[in-house]
């Protein structure tokens, strides 16, 4: 069961997340529009400040598609 108490306080670092961020936010809402399906991949790459990066990529199966599906569910019942 999700404690009420900690999803006011994500709520709020969400808030400053998606304002400090906006173009994420807008990748998302994109890549929600119809980008992912099952077998879709997602290459990340992160850059520390002296120029050193990591990159990793996964392909989407069913699983992982109807696993972010649940979790948003979630998500938004938390949220009304």
């Amino acid at each position: 069961m999700i404690n009420p108490l900690d999803v006011l306080r994500v709520k709020g670092m969400w808030e400053k997340f998606r304002e400090a961020h906006p173009k994420i936010i807008a990748f998302g809402k994109a890549v929600r529009g119809g980008y992912v399906k099952e077998g879709s991949v997602f290459d990340l790459t992160v850059t520390d400040p002296d120029g050193k990066s990591i990159r990793a990529n996964f392909r989407l199966s069913g699983e992982d598609i109807e696993l972010f599906r649940q979790l948003a569910e979630i998500l938004r019942g938390s949220s009304n």
